[in-house]
């Protein structure tokens, strides 16, 4: 396991993430984007292994809306 320190963990829950499920939506696909998903926004203190708890996940349902909000400040990034 992974420690981050203070700075690092403080970075991490401040960010505002857009994520897209895609239009792949076979087993192996979602099963891979829910694990990314969890391990970006949940809590290892409640048993998510590499959780990472940033502080949002945003899901606005298209790529280029999503590159918008960044380029505007809206969002952190596009994961």
């Amino acid at each position: 396991m992974k420690f981050f320190s203070q700075r690092e963990r403080l970075t991490i829950y401040l960010i505002h993430a857009a994520v897209e499920w895609g239009s792949d939506r076979t087993k192996v696909t979602i099963d891979a984007k829910s694990r990314s998903f969890s391990r970006l926004a949940g809590n290892p203190a409640q048993g998510v292994e590499a959780g990472k708890m940033a502080h949002s996940l945003r899901s606005m349902g298209s790529a280029a809306l999503n590159y918008a909000l960044v380029a505007q400040g809206g969002l952190d990034l596009y994961w």
